[in-house]
């Protein structure tokens, strides 16, 4: 599973980004993963201390994150990354991407979103993104009134040269 971080993700610290990714693999498979033992292999350091900071943290965002990972019998182990060969070649699938490039929404992590839909603890700039991404997405779906009329002729004229 591959997505790609949003600007304002990309902001986010490094321990921060790597919980995202493992938050968003655990929503996609959550109802297959619940009740089961889970042995995840980061070659991250710092995400294993993360689960001692989220349950010390005063972020609200971290605090969130580690109530849904609860929700499942995780276990970390650390792999050095010299000796995770595959992580590297998944992590960088999006780094020749232009900036604006637009991709679909599920192409993006949004599991940041789905934890927490009020938005309220989300970054600023996190909050003006995806004020932006749902505007582009309204506008590609408008369908012009010209095109609508043109559809109608186009209509009109077949059914017109079917009954000659």
């Amino acid at each position: 599973m591959s997505k790609k971080f949003t600007a304002a993700q990309r902001a986010y610290p490094t321990y921060e980004q790597e919980a995202l990714g493992v938050i968003e693999a655990l929503m996609k498979w959550e109802d297959r993963l619940v009740g089961r033992p889970i042995r995840l292999v980061t070659d991250h350091e710092a995400f294993i201390t993360l689960q001692k900071v989220m349950r010390t943290t005063r972020n609200a965002r971290l605090i969130r994150w580690d109530e849904f990972i609860s929700k499942f019998q995780v276990e970390i182990e650390h792999v050095p990354g010299a000796t995770n060969k595959v992580a590297d070649c998944l992590s960088r699938y999006y780094e020749n991407d232009h900036p604006d490039e637009i991709h679909p929404v599920q192409v993006y992590v949004n599991a940041d979103v789905r934890l927490e839909p009020e938005r309220s603890e989300l970054t600023r700039l996190r909050q003006a993104e995806l004020d932006d991404i749902e505007y582009m997405f309204a506008l590609r779906e408008r369908v012009e009134s010209r095109e609508e009329e043109a559809a109608a002729l186009s209509a009109a004229a077949a059914t017109r040269d079917t009954r000659i």
